[in-house]
């Protein structure tokens, strides 16, 4: 193991733990005004119920094994989970709707918001310190 890169394992482990945690929170609300009735629900979605998710434990797995080996390249998987982290962010972030009418005396509402969770912080600051921490081990 003295060959191997420890913080590119321990940020490996880390991205590959996160993705079992929760990457995104979905909401959503009817307000019916009008009949003064109204509902909401939210859920949590991990990052391994998403494609993305998915695609991250992989390069996770493969970075784990680039670092045990010292392999000079694993840097590129860490950028290639950055971008899929930041990816899903940027997406995340963007979605989001919310419509409301009204007729006469009734009126009603609808809203819906996807937002993101730690665990997909998590996935994204450890992708990050993955690149940081092979590219600085490949240097010297």
């Amino acid at each position: 193991m003295k060959n191997s890169n420890k913080l590119g394992l321990l940020f490996s482990i880390v991205c590959m733990m996160s993705t079992f945690f929760p990457w995104a929170e979905s909401s959503a609300s009817v307000n019916m005004g009008s009949f003064g009735s109204s509902s909401a629900s939210s859920g949590n979605l991990s990052g391994i119920t998403l494609g993305v998710g998915i695609i991250g434990l992989l390069m996770g797995l493969g970075s784990l094994y680039s670092s045990f080996k010292k392999l000079k390249y694993t840097w590129i998987l860490g950028v290639l989970m950055l971008i899929d982290g930041i990816y899903y962010l940027l997406t995340m972030n963007s979605s989001g709707v919310s419509s409301s009418s009204t007729y006469g005396d009734y009126s009603a509402s609808v809203s819906g918001s996807v937002d993101p969770k730690f665990g997909l912080f998590l996935f994204t600051i450890s992708s990050l310190l993955l690149v940081i921490f092979t590219l600085k081990d490949r240097k010297s």
